[in-house]
């Protein structure tokens, strides 16, 4: 017996491979642009440093070196003021570009507007992160691609923005599962019924194969340039065995809490300096004193400069006793939350994995005083690392498998299920949202849109 295809299932197949084509494309070309914006980077997050060394070792130049981030504050606030949509970390915005509620035309001065604040806020030392601009740059790389396709197809929209995200995030962070569950678990909401669905499907398996395409090309370059793919590599950590259940037991309670307060924080911060950046000369002022405040900080405790990613290294390391952790803590998310309001250009991302880790140098700490060996202290750090990301942003599964991509271990992966769970049980019973959700909250009210377009358009 022959089968015969029928017309709906050759048209069907042919958008199949209409999505997997497109897919493929903007997977290759987002990692390929947004690892050359990561290598830059990079580069001046290192260049920032030596500039902080050698001017906290000859203080006699200091002015100098003010002179510089004025100058830095002054083009920052130039650039957003030209360019509104270049301001703040970029996810938010993402979010609401894939849901549909905002839209872009003129995407390419958005990319070079959104890369050069990058550059601004990294070389300033601002404790910013680059997977924020990053995912954004992608989204809008997408955008560009499927307006150049002239095709009215909202659901091949959706497929090619969201592996633009997944882009922008592996040529960041190096993770390309968490890369491609975090675009998935952030801006769609699919059930197991959705699944049946075959617009649901294309989607899925579309980005699944795009973002991996993005994460070819990425790694590809990082080994022809030689440096590492996974920009958080913490593997050889101790694991913890069964006799250690309580850990994670108590990380999640603590980091429930925790989680809570630091998004409340961010918010407010967010929703004061809303009120104050009215004025064009209060907007520029802020932004001149965060360059200023982080400068100054910066110089006094070189540590506390920029995203923070040496932080996460050096708590590894036992570089710091339990003060210097919780001195760290408190400098580190003002810098955070100051930074941000300002609408200075970069992302919550990495500084939020640096607060998790720094609240879980400091649980180790008191467990380590409580009689706990301290070969697990890294494990601690790595599994409340991960809780806090979750329970900050609401993506447990994305912070699953990001915690078995930077650890390499399936163990502590799996101890820091039961964290999650805890801490987001306590973060929900509170009525805890999502820090992107209450960021974009505030983005859409100031914009006067409706938050309910954007919900809507998240379902598939």
């Amino acid at each position: 017996m022959v089968y015969k295809l029928s017309e709906d299932n050759f048209n069907q197949g042919n958008k199949f491979r209409e999505y997997i084509f497109y897919s493929i494309i903007t997977g290759v070309i987002s990692g390929f642009i947004l690892f050359f914006f990561r290598y830059s980077s990079n580069f001046l997050m290192e260049l920032s440093k030596d500039l902080y060394n050698f001017f906290s070792l000859n203080i006699n130049y200091a002015p100098l070196f003010f002179i510089l981030l004025f100058v830095l504050s002054i083009l920052m606030y130039f650039n957003i003021k030209n360019v509104r949509e270049s301001s703040g970390g970029g996810i938010s915005r993402s979010m609401a570009l894939i849901g549909g509620s905002i839209n872009f035309h003129d995407n390419l001065k958005i990319i070079i507007a959104t890369t050069l604040g990058s550059f601004l806020s990294f070389f300033g030392g601002l404790s910013l992160g680059a997977e924020g601009p990053s995912v954004f740059l992608g989204t809008l790389i997408g955008n560009e691609i499927f307006n150049k396709l002239n095709i009215f197809n909202s659901h091949l929209k959706k497929v090619i923005l969201t592996v633009g995200s997944a882009g922008g995030f592996v040529s960041a962070l190096g993770t390309p599962l968490s890369a491609i569950l975090f675009s998935i678990e952030e801006n769609h909401t699919i059930s197991i019924i959705d699944l049946k669905n075959k617009h649901t499907f294309y989607l899925i398996i579309s980005i699944i194969i795009g973002g991996l395409s993005a994460a070819c090309i990425v790694y590809l370059l990082c080994y022809l340039f030689n440096i590492n793919f996974i920009l958080l590599d913490v593997s050889g950590n101790i694991n913890l065995n069964l006799n250690y259940i309580y850990i994670p037991i108590i990380i999640g309670v603590f980091i429930g809490f925790l989680s809570l307060i630091y998004n409340l924080i961010i918010k407010n911060f967010l929703i004061f300096f809303l009120k104050l950046k009215s004025n064009n000369y209060l907007s520029f002022l802020l932004i001149t004193l965060a360059f200023t405040l982080s400068g100054f900080i910066g110089l006094l405790f070189i540590d506390t400069s920029g995203s923070g990613i040496d932080i996460i290294f050096h708590i590894f390391e036992f570089k710091y006793f339990l003060y210097a952790l919780i001195f760290i803590l408190i400098i580190k998310i003002f810098l955070i939350g100051f930074s941000t309001a300002t609408g200075s250009t970069g992302g919550l991302f990495l500084p939020m994995l640096v607060v998790g880790a720094l609240i879980g140098g400091i649980i180790a700490e008191f467990l380590i005083i409580g009689g706990l060996n301290n070969s697990y202290y890294g494990t601690i750090v790595i599994i409340s690392m991960i809780t806090f990301m979750a329970s900050s942003v609401k993506t447990p599964i994305t912070a699953f498998i990001f915690c078995f991509e930077i650890s390499g271990s399936f163990s502590t992966s799996l101890f820091s299920i039961l964290a999650i769970v805890i801490s987001l049980i306590i973060s929900n019973y509170f009525n805890g949202e999502s820090l992107n959700e209450s960021i974009l909250d505030i983005s859409l009210e100031r914009h006067n849109l409706n938050k309910e377009s954007i919900s809507n358009q998240k379902y598939i």
